[in-house]
């Protein structure tokens, strides 16, 4: 979309400009903890997954060598 860039500039500089002042400060102080609980919120819902996905490192390497092992055979 041409006519995205235009809207995006407008709202930043608009944002921008209501946060420069001393009241907006204040507001961007009292909003700060609400802004950082959704990054703690999407880093730990991505440590969750990836160890759910993934599984412990360890125990991966494991049923990896184990399918290494039914797939080609037992030579001992």
């Amino acid at each position: 979309m041409v006519t995205a860039p235009l809207p995006a500039a407008a709202y930043t500089a608009t944002v921008l400009r209501l946060v420069s002042d001393r009241c907006g400060r204040a507001v961007v102080t009292a909003l700060a903890p609400a802004g950082r609980m959704p990054l703690t919120n999407y880093l730990g819902q991505s440590l969750v997954s990836c160890t759910g996905i993934c599984g412990v490192p360890d125990a991966r390497v494991a049923v990896l060598a184990e399918e290494n092992h039914q797939h080609h055979g037992s030579t001992a």
